[in-house]
């Protein structure tokens, strides 16, 4: 199984604070604050929520690049890597 390739981004909508994640050619998914369950998140979380979606694609190759310098040997790389890959899940723009 394969994700959907490309840069996934966040992408705020126009109408009542929607939220989206897409790649160029295609949308990954929507966050719809006015739809929550518990009526409670804020559009803050909402925007967290959205920017770590966004960034498993990041995430993913992070472990595997990570995981590959672990077993090489090179702790120092894999850390980098796992650093570079939680600050850009953790972003807020």
């Amino acid at each position: 199984m394969s994700h959907t390739e490309g840069n996934w981004r966040v992408v705020l909508g126009e109408k009542d604070g929607d939220i989206h994640i897409e790649t160029e050619e295609h949308q990954i998914c929507g966050i719809y604050p006015n739809v929550s369950a518990s009526g409670l998140l804020r559009k803050k979380t909402h925007l967290a929520n959205a920017y770590l979606i966004a960034a498993a694609p990041d995430l993913l190759a992070a472990c595997k690049g990570a995981l590959t310098e672990l077993v090489s040997g090179t702790k120092f790389a894999a850390e980098q890597i796992l650093k570079y890959a939680i600050t850009e899940a953790e972003k807020e723009d």
